[in-house]
Protein backbone atom coordinates (compact mmCIF):
# COMPACT_ATOMS: atom_id res chain seq x y z
CA UNK A 1 0.00 0.00 0.00
CA UNK A 2 1.51 3.31 -1.07
CA UNK A 3 1.98 5.97 1.60
CA UNK A 4 -0.39 8.30 -0.23
CA UNK A 5 -3.07 5.60 0.03
CA UNK A 6 -2.44 5.24 3.76
CA UNK A 7 -2.84 8.99 4.16
CA UNK A 8 -6.09 8.93 2.18
CA UNK A 9 -7.45 6.21 4.52
CA UNK A 10 -6.32 7.80 7.78
CA UNK A 11 -7.43 11.39 7.16
CA UNK A 12 -11.23 10.83 7.16
CA UNK A 13 -10.87 8.40 10.07
CA UNK A 14 -9.09 11.11 12.05
CA UNK A 15 -11.97 13.42 11.20
CA UNK A 16 -14.54 10.98 12.59
CA UNK A 17 -12.56 10.68 15.83
CA UNK A 18 -12.24 14.47 16.18
CA UNK A 19 -15.96 15.03 15.62
CA UNK A 20 -16.88 12.34 18.15
CA UNK A 21 -14.62 14.02 20.74
CA UNK A 22 -15.70 17.55 19.70
CA UNK A 23 -12.03 18.42 19.23
CA UNK A 24 -10.35 20.59 16.60
CA UNK A 25 -6.98 19.93 14.97
CA UNK A 26 -4.47 22.76 14.92
CA UNK A 27 -0.98 22.35 13.46
CA UNK A 28 2.46 23.99 13.47
CA UNK A 29 4.42 22.75 10.49
CA UNK A 30 8.05 23.25 9.63
CA UNK A 31 9.55 20.44 7.52
CA UNK A 32 6.13 19.30 6.25
CA UNK A 33 5.52 22.77 4.79
CA UNK A 34 1.75 22.68 5.09
CA UNK A 35 1.33 19.20 3.64
CA UNK A 36 -0.28 17.90 6.85
CA UNK A 37 -2.94 20.62 6.60
CA UNK A 38 -3.29 19.98 2.86
CA UNK A 39 -4.04 16.28 3.44
CA UNK A 40 -6.78 17.22 5.89
CA UNK A 41 -8.36 20.04 3.89
CA UNK A 42 -8.58 17.75 0.85
CA UNK A 43 -11.42 16.11 2.78
CA UNK A 44 -14.84 17.62 2.27
CA UNK A 45 -16.28 18.86 5.56
CA UNK A 46 -12.90 19.06 7.32
CA UNK A 47 -13.77 22.58 8.50
CA UNK A 48 -15.86 20.85 11.18
CA UNK A 49 -12.75 19.46 12.84
CA UNK A 50 -9.72 21.35 11.47
CA UNK A 51 -8.96 24.87 12.69
CA UNK A 52 -5.64 26.07 11.26
CA UNK A 53 -1.99 25.41 10.46
CA UNK A 54 0.98 27.72 10.96
CA UNK A 55 3.76 26.98 8.46
CA UNK A 56 6.63 28.20 10.61
CA UNK A 57 9.43 27.27 8.24
CA UNK A 58 12.00 29.80 9.40
CA UNK A 59 13.35 30.34 12.91
CA UNK A 60 11.95 33.87 12.77
CA UNK A 61 8.46 32.47 12.16
CA UNK A 62 8.84 30.03 15.03
CA UNK A 63 9.80 32.87 17.33
CA UNK A 64 7.26 35.46 16.19
CA UNK A 65 4.21 33.28 15.47
CA UNK A 66 4.64 30.44 17.98
CA UNK A 67 6.66 31.98 20.78
CA UNK A 68 9.58 29.54 20.47
CA UNK A 69 12.49 30.76 22.55
CA UNK A 70 15.40 32.30 20.63
CA UNK A 71 17.75 30.96 23.30
CA UNK A 72 16.32 27.44 22.83
CA UNK A 73 16.81 27.61 19.06
CA UNK A 74 20.42 28.61 19.60
CA UNK A 75 21.11 25.91 22.18
CA UNK A 76 18.93 22.98 21.06
CA UNK A 77 18.29 23.84 17.41
CA UNK A 78 15.05 24.00 15.44
CA UNK A 79 15.13 20.24 14.82
CA UNK A 80 14.74 19.04 18.39
CA UNK A 81 12.17 17.71 20.82
CA UNK A 82 12.38 20.89 22.87
CA UNK A 83 11.50 23.00 19.82
CA UNK A 84 8.54 20.79 18.90
CA UNK A 85 7.11 21.10 22.39
CA UNK A 86 7.36 24.88 22.30
CA UNK A 87 5.70 24.88 18.87
CA UNK A 88 2.84 22.87 20.38
CA UNK A 89 2.58 25.30 23.25
CA UNK A 90 2.23 28.15 20.77
CA UNK A 91 -0.86 26.68 19.08
CA UNK A 92 -2.66 24.70 21.81
CA UNK A 93 -4.48 27.83 22.93
CA UNK A 94 -8.05 26.53 23.29
CA UNK A 95 -9.38 23.75 25.56
CA UNK A 96 -10.64 21.63 22.64
CA UNK A 97 -7.54 21.96 20.43
CA UNK A 98 -5.53 18.86 19.57
CA UNK A 99 -2.16 20.26 18.51
CA UNK A 100 0.29 18.66 16.06
CA UNK A 101 3.80 19.93 15.24
CA UNK A 102 6.53 18.84 12.84
CA UNK A 103 10.18 19.83 12.43
CA UNK A 104 13.08 18.14 10.69
CA UNK A 105 15.51 17.92 7.81
CA UNK A 106 13.76 16.87 4.59
CA UNK A 107 16.79 17.35 2.38
CA UNK A 108 17.87 17.10 -0.34
CA UNK A 109 21.39 16.98 1.14
CA UNK A 110 23.21 16.95 4.46
CA UNK A 111 24.24 14.47 7.13
CA UNK A 112 20.96 14.80 9.05
CA UNK A 113 18.51 14.36 6.15
CA UNK A 114 15.54 12.33 7.35
CA UNK A 115 15.85 13.34 11.01
CA UNK A 116 12.35 14.46 12.05
CA UNK A 117 10.51 15.20 15.28
CA UNK A 118 6.72 14.94 15.40
CA UNK A 119 4.84 16.20 18.43
CA UNK A 120 1.21 16.17 19.55
CA UNK A 121 -0.78 17.40 22.51
CA UNK A 122 -4.28 16.21 23.37
CA UNK A 123 -6.70 18.58 25.11
CA UNK A 124 -5.88 18.70 28.81
CA UNK A 125 -2.76 16.54 28.39
CA UNK A 126 0.99 17.12 28.36
CA UNK A 127 2.82 17.35 25.00
CA UNK A 128 4.40 14.22 23.57
CA UNK A 129 7.07 13.80 20.91
CA UNK A 130 8.62 11.07 18.78
CA UNK A 131 11.89 11.06 16.86
CA UNK A 132 12.15 9.50 13.37
CA UNK A 133 14.88 8.74 10.85
CA UNK A 134 13.28 8.57 7.42
CA UNK A 135 14.81 7.45 4.13
CA UNK A 136 14.16 8.68 0.62
CA UNK A 137 14.03 11.83 -1.45
CA UNK A 138 12.73 15.13 -0.09
CA UNK A 139 9.15 14.59 -1.24
CA UNK A 140 9.20 11.01 0.10
CA UNK A 141 10.38 12.18 3.52
CA UNK A 142 7.66 14.83 3.68
CA UNK A 143 5.06 12.21 2.78
CA UNK A 144 6.33 9.99 5.61
CA UNK A 145 6.09 12.93 8.02
CA UNK A 146 2.42 13.47 7.10
CA UNK A 147 1.60 9.76 7.47
CA UNK A 148 3.30 9.44 10.87
CA UNK A 149 1.72 12.66 12.13
CA UNK A 150 -1.72 11.28 11.24
CA UNK A 151 -0.86 7.90 12.77
CA UNK A 152 0.45 9.41 16.03
CA UNK A 153 -2.57 11.69 16.36
CA UNK A 154 -5.04 8.86 15.85
CA UNK A 155 -3.22 6.51 18.22
CA UNK A 156 -3.15 9.14 20.95
CA UNK A 157 -6.87 9.84 20.49
CA UNK A 158 -8.21 6.29 20.60
CA UNK A 159 -10.26 5.09 23.55
CA UNK A 160 -10.44 1.49 24.69
CA UNK A 161 -13.89 0.92 23.23
CA UNK A 162 -12.63 2.09 19.81
CA UNK A 163 -10.49 -1.05 19.61
CA UNK A 164 -13.22 -3.65 20.08
CA UNK A 165 -14.36 -3.84 16.47
CA UNK A 166 -10.87 -4.10 15.01
CA UNK A 167 -9.31 -7.31 13.69
CA UNK A 168 -6.73 -8.99 15.92
CA UNK A 169 -3.73 -11.21 15.30
CA UNK A 170 -0.88 -12.81 17.22
CA UNK A 171 2.62 -11.65 16.37
CA UNK A 172 6.26 -11.77 17.43
CA UNK A 173 7.91 -8.40 18.01
CA UNK A 174 10.74 -7.80 15.54
CA UNK A 175 14.03 -6.22 16.63
CA UNK A 176 14.86 -2.77 15.26
CA UNK A 177 18.07 -3.78 13.52
CA UNK A 178 16.24 -6.59 11.72
CA UNK A 179 13.53 -4.13 10.63
CA UNK A 180 16.20 -1.92 9.10
CA UNK A 181 17.77 -4.92 7.38
CA UNK A 182 14.39 -5.99 5.96
CA UNK A 183 13.72 -2.49 4.68
CA UNK A 184 17.10 -2.16 2.97
CA UNK A 185 16.83 -5.61 1.40
CA UNK A 186 13.42 -4.70 -0.01
CA UNK A 187 14.82 -1.49 -1.47
CA UNK A 188 17.69 -3.43 -3.05
CA UNK A 189 15.18 -5.95 -4.45
CA UNK A 190 13.34 -3.21 -6.33
CA UNK A 191 10.59 -1.95 -4.02
CA UNK A 192 10.30 1.80 -3.42
CA UNK A 193 10.16 3.53 -0.05
CA UNK A 194 6.52 4.48 -0.77
CA UNK A 195 5.58 0.80 -1.17
CA UNK A 196 7.43 -0.63 1.82
CA UNK A 197 5.56 -1.05 5.10
CA UNK A 198 6.62 1.59 7.68
CA UNK A 199 9.14 0.11 10.12
CA UNK A 200 6.63 0.52 12.95
CA UNK A 201 4.41 -1.99 11.11
CA UNK A 202 7.00 -4.76 10.75
CA UNK A 203 6.36 -7.85 12.85
CA UNK A 204 6.28 -11.63 12.44
CA UNK A 205 2.63 -12.53 11.94
CA UNK A 206 1.69 -15.83 13.57
CA UNK A 207 -2.08 -16.23 13.56
CA UNK A 208 -5.12 -14.22 12.53
CA UNK A 209 -7.81 -14.13 15.22
CA UNK A 210 -10.40 -11.74 13.77
CA UNK A 211 -12.59 -9.33 15.80
CA UNK A 212 -12.53 -9.82 19.57
CA UNK A 213 -14.90 -8.40 22.16
CA UNK A 214 -13.58 -7.05 25.45
CA UNK A 215 -14.52 -10.36 27.10
CA UNK A 216 -12.75 -12.42 24.43
CA UNK A 217 -9.69 -10.20 24.70
CA UNK A 218 -9.50 -10.83 28.41
CA UNK A 219 -9.97 -14.59 27.97
CA UNK A 220 -7.26 -14.71 25.31
CA UNK A 221 -4.84 -12.77 27.50
CA UNK A 222 -5.32 -15.19 30.39
CA UNK A 223 -4.71 -18.26 28.23
CA UNK A 224 -1.69 -16.65 26.55
CA UNK A 225 0.01 -15.78 29.83
CA UNK A 226 1.66 -19.18 29.47
CA UNK A 227 4.00 -17.55 26.92
CA UNK A 228 6.02 -16.08 29.79
CA UNK A 229 7.17 -19.62 30.70
CA UNK A 230 8.91 -20.09 27.34
CA UNK A 231 12.48 -19.19 26.48
CA UNK A 232 13.44 -16.81 23.70
CA UNK A 233 14.48 -18.46 20.45
CA UNK A 234 16.03 -17.56 17.11
CA UNK A 235 13.94 -17.27 13.94
CA UNK A 236 15.62 -17.59 10.56
CA UNK A 237 14.21 -16.43 7.24
CA UNK A 238 15.01 -17.99 3.91
CA UNK A 239 12.96 -16.32 1.17
CA UNK A 240 11.47 -13.09 -0.14
CA UNK A 241 8.20 -14.28 -1.66
CA UNK A 242 5.13 -12.83 -3.37
CA UNK A 243 1.55 -13.84 -2.53
CA UNK A 244 -0.75 -13.05 -5.42
CA UNK A 245 -3.93 -13.62 -3.38
CA UNK A 246 -3.10 -10.68 -1.11
CA UNK A 247 -0.80 -8.84 -3.56
CA UNK A 248 1.92 -8.77 -0.91
CA UNK A 249 5.66 -9.31 -0.60
CA UNK A 250 6.83 -11.07 2.52
CA UNK A 251 9.73 -12.80 4.19
CA UNK A 252 9.03 -16.43 5.06
CA UNK A 253 10.42 -18.08 8.19
CA UNK A 254 12.52 -21.11 7.30
CA UNK A 255 11.91 -22.87 10.62
CA UNK A 256 8.17 -22.22 10.68
CA UNK A 257 7.29 -25.85 11.46
CA UNK A 258 8.95 -25.48 14.84
CA UNK A 259 7.00 -22.30 15.52
CA UNK A 260 3.76 -23.96 14.50
CA UNK A 261 4.24 -26.96 16.74
CA UNK A 262 5.31 -24.79 19.65
CA UNK A 263 2.40 -22.38 19.70
CA UNK A 264 -0.52 -24.21 18.16
CA UNK A 265 -0.72 -26.39 21.28
CA UNK A 266 -0.85 -23.47 23.70
CA UNK A 267 -3.95 -21.51 22.79
CA UNK A 268 -7.43 -23.01 22.70
CA UNK A 269 -9.25 -22.54 19.43
CA UNK A 270 -6.10 -21.79 17.43
CA UNK A 271 -5.10 -24.53 15.00
CA UNK A 272 -1.85 -25.07 13.12
CA UNK A 273 -3.36 -24.03 9.81
CA UNK A 274 -3.90 -20.55 11.24
CA UNK A 275 -0.17 -20.11 11.74
CA UNK A 276 1.64 -18.77 8.67
CA UNK A 277 4.77 -17.14 10.11
CA UNK A 278 5.82 -14.25 7.86
CA UNK A 279 6.92 -10.63 7.85
CA UNK A 280 4.94 -8.53 5.37
CA UNK A 281 7.27 -6.00 3.77
CA UNK A 282 4.83 -4.65 1.17
CA UNK A 283 1.13 -5.10 0.45
CA UNK A 284 -1.13 -4.00 -2.40
CA UNK A 285 1.95 -3.63 -4.58
CA UNK A 286 0.01 -3.58 -7.85
CA UNK A 287 1.90 -3.40 -11.13
CA UNK A 288 5.20 -2.83 -9.35
CA UNK A 289 5.31 -6.51 -8.38
CA UNK A 290 6.78 -7.44 -11.77
CA UNK A 291 9.99 -5.51 -11.14
CA UNK A 292 10.95 -7.01 -7.78
CA UNK A 293 13.69 -9.61 -7.48
CA UNK A 294 12.36 -12.58 -5.53
CA UNK A 295 14.46 -15.37 -4.10
CA UNK A 296 16.76 -16.33 -1.22
CA UNK A 297 16.78 -14.05 1.80
CA UNK A 298 19.13 -14.60 4.72
CA UNK A 299 18.09 -12.97 7.93
CA UNK A 300 17.52 -13.87 11.55
CA UNK A 301 16.52 -12.32 14.85
CA UNK A 302 15.88 -13.54 18.37
CA UNK A 303 12.23 -13.73 19.36
CA UNK A 304 11.95 -12.18 22.81
CA UNK A 305 8.40 -10.86 22.89
CA UNK A 306 4.99 -12.06 21.68
CA UNK A 307 2.20 -9.56 21.21
CA UNK A 308 -1.52 -9.44 20.59
CA UNK A 309 -2.02 -6.81 17.90
CA UNK A 310 -5.02 -4.97 16.49
CA UNK A 311 -5.07 -3.89 12.86
CA UNK A 312 -6.30 -0.33 12.32
CA UNK A 313 -7.88 -0.81 8.90
CA UNK A 314 -4.68 -2.44 7.67
CA UNK A 315 -2.83 0.88 7.79
CA UNK A 316 -1.08 0.52 11.14
CA UNK A 317 -1.15 -1.80 14.13
CA UNK A 318 -1.85 -1.34 17.81
CA UNK A 319 -0.31 -3.53 20.48
CA UNK A 320 -2.88 -4.64 23.05
CA UNK A 321 -0.85 -7.06 25.16
CA UNK A 322 2.73 -8.22 25.25
CA UNK A 323 4.37 -11.28 26.78
CA UNK A 324 8.12 -11.36 27.39
CA UNK A 325 9.88 -14.69 26.90
CA UNK A 326 12.50 -15.81 29.37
Amino acid sequence: MLLVQRIEVLTPLLGEIMKSRQWMIVAAESCSGGQFASAITNISGSSEWFDSSVVSYSNRAKIEFLGVSRVLLQSEGAVSEACVKQMLNGIAIKPNFLAVATTGFAGPSGDSVGLVYIGWQLPGRKPECQKFLFKGRREQIIEQVVYHALRATILASLYEYDLQNLSYFLAIDVEDDFKQYCEQYALDAGLSIEQIEPQSNLHLTLAYLGPLTALKLNEFKKSADVFTRYHSFEIRFTELAYWSTSDAFLYLAGDRKMILQEFSTILPGVSQDQFIPHVTICKKAGIHSKTVKLGPFEGAFRAKKIALMASFYGVFYIQQYQWCLQ
